[in-house]
Parts: structure tokens; C-alpha cells; sequence
């Protein structure tokens, strides 16, 4: 079974219900309504479904590094400050990853100034306790890293403990620090996923709730304290662990989660989404 689409297409379901839709589930999604062709109402049900080549994608593997030019950005960004051209931003295009599936580990990329890679400055992943786990390197010479000299270090790694959960890393550049970059290893859904998955559903219709008028919808005047309450509320949800990346976007009024159980939620407060 293919767990990432099975993810997505029960998120659909999910999402439909409690959160609102958007055409734009991230690639996940767009992948899982092309190769299916039974949904079903019931949540809970399993649908066995076969993988084809054309369904990888660079969350499950990074077989050729890229350059920034060549790479489109994720769908969901990291919930940290942009820095300057990109220098410092710790990026994993494959932040989910099944305990089951056999992979290199995560592919981790930070940029560097040409004058600090010209310095020789080293450049390593460290996990949330502060441990080295990773050399990053720029040699083209070791596997992820194909290109010398472009500024650009990267390195696979996969937590030696192999099992389920949430990882947060940074990378140091020399004494600098990077943002954190997390990562998910996550297992076949169960029945507490979709329960979990509900659960934050009804809590942010609870917070959305307090700003619908009459009709069900948020008026325009409300609508920047509605994404107020309910940005603070996502932030603390990944404060605590329980989503792995998530996304706000004021202009369309809609917020883009990925919870730990690789399910994708759409949060939407515009009457036309």
C-alpha cells in the first residue's frame, strides 16, 4: 500500500468535512486524485492502491541535487524568518518519510556566501540535543552533493533509532546556527490518527466559529483577527509537536498543515474556497 496517497486521499475526505477544500493540497494530493479511482465515504475504510514511477516525488527521494534556480520551492514552507538570499535556511524537500520504506534518510541543503565557502568554515547537521549527526559538504564528490564549489552543502541522514516520530535539526556554519528544519517518520494510519485529525479539525472550527456571521461566513471586518487567533493556534500545535510543517497565507485567508500522521488539512475562512 502507499501510505502517502492513501494519506492524501482520506484527507481529502477529512479536509472536505471539517476544514474547508482548496484545489491545492500540495503534490501529495494532486498525485492521489490522478491514480484513484475509488473513494469511498468512510473515512477509516483501507484503500489498496499501486505505486507507478510517475508517483515519486522529491519528498519521498532526492536521486540528483539541484541549485536553487533549477528546485521550486515547497509547497509548505519552513515557519521561519526569510533570511537574506537564502544563506543560512536549513531546507528538506522530503520531510516525511513511511518506517517502512527504504530510502537514504532526508536530504538536508544549506546556502552558503561565496566568501564562506571560499573560508573553508565547516558546515555539519546537529540533531535537538546538540549532537553532530552529519558532516554537510560541497565536494561533489560524496553522495547527495554532485555539484563542487556552488555554496551549496547537503547531506542525507536518517535518525539511527528508526522508528516514529517528529526530528528537528539544524545545521552550524561554523559558530553560526540555522533555523530548525523538522522531519516525520510516520507508520501506517491508524484509528487515533483520524481521531487526532478530527480532533484539531473541530477545535479550529471551534476558533472560526467566533468570527461567521448569520450566514456561516466570515465577514470582511473580522477576517484579520480570525487568521490572528488562528495562526496562534497552528504556531502552538507545532510548538508542541503535533504538525510537522505548516503554511499561512493572509492573501487567500488559508492555512496549509501537515499533521504528524502525514495527513494534510486545509484551513479556509474565504466562502469560496
Amino acid at each position: 500500500m502507499n501510505k502517502k496517497i492513501l494519506s492524501a486521499v482520506l484527507a481529502l475526505a477529512v479536509s472536505a468535512v471539517f476544514c474547508g477544500c482548496t484545489e491545492n493540497l500540495a503534490d501529495d494530493t494532486a498525485s492521489a486524485a490522478e491514480t484513484t479511482t475509488v473513494v469511498t465515504e468512510q473515512v477509516e475504510e483501507t484503500v489498496e492502491l499501486e505505486t507507478t514511477a510517475e508517483e515519486t516525488t522529491s519528498e519521498q527521494t532526492i536521486t540528483e541535487k539541484k541549485t536553487p534556480a533549477e528546485t521550486e520551492a515547497p509547497v509548505l514552507t519552513e515557519p521561519a524568518e526569510e533570511k537574506a538570499d537564502n544563506l543560512h535556511v536549513l531546507t528538506t524537500y522530503n520531510r516525511f518519510l513511511s518506517v517502512d520504506e527504504e530510502s537514504d534518510g532526508f536530504y538536508f541543503e544549506v546556502q552558503l556566501s561565496k566568501e564562506e565557502a571560499e573560508s573553508g568554515v565547516e558546515v555539519a547537521l546537529y540533531d535537538e540535543d546538540g549532537n553532530k549527526v552529519a558532516d554537510m559538504l560541497d565536494d561533489g564528490g560524496h553522495d547527495p552533493d554532485r555539484i563542487a564549489g556552488d555554496g551549496l552543502y547537503c547531506c542525507f541522514y536518517m535518525p539511527e533509532v528508526y522508528e516514529t516520530g517528529i526530528f528537528d535539526y539544524t545545521a552550524k556554519i561554523g559558530d553560526a546556527e540555522t533555523n530548525v528544519s523538522r522531519v516525520c517518520i510516520y507508520d501506517d494510519l491508524s484509528d487515533d490518527d483520524f481521531n487526532e485529525v478530527r480532533e484539531l479539525c473541530d477545535r479550529i472550527e471551534d476558533i472560526k466559529s467566533k468570527y461567521t456571521d448569520l450566514t456561516g461566513a466570515v465577514s470582511d471586518d473580522k477576517k484579520d483577527e480570525a487568521m490572528d487567533e488562528l495562526e496562534t493556534f497552528v504556531k502552538e500545535l507545532y510548538d508542541e509537536r503535533e504538525i510537522v510543517d505548516y503554511n499561512v497565507s493572509r492573501e487567500s485567508g488559508s492555512i496549509m498543515i501537515k499533521h504528524k500522521s502525514c495527513i494534510p488539512i486545509v484551513v479556509s475562512i474565504e466562502d469560496d474556497m
